[in-house]
């Protein structure tokens, strides 16, 4: 079975959409056996997150924090994305 990286481009070309119906499957798999504390967790941590960006940006107008936040959201999806990438179907 080959991985996503190497039939990606060739599967866009053809117009397939079984890279998508791979990525689903992993996503649903990753976010099965996520625990509902886990979910407590990070729902949590997300609004308090929600919570510091509103008081930097609003109320301090310092938006050199929103930019480090962009960039630390986009790192954690990186690594969610490698740890999907690197399980199996």
């Amino acid at each position: 079975m080959c991985t996503i990286r190497e039939n990606y481009f060739e599967n866009v070309l053809q117009g397939d959409d079984t890279t998508l119906a791979i990525w689903s499957t992993r996503l649903a798999r990753f976010t099965v056996f996520v625990s509902p504390a886990q979910h407590i967790i990070s729902s949590f941590v997300l609004f308090l997150l929600c919570v510091f960006i509103f008081y930097y940006i609003v109320i301090l107008h310092c938006y050199l924090y929103l930019l480090f936040f962009i960039i630390i959201i986009i790192i954690i999806i990186i690594i969610i994305i490698i740890i999907i990438e690197f399980d199996t179907v």
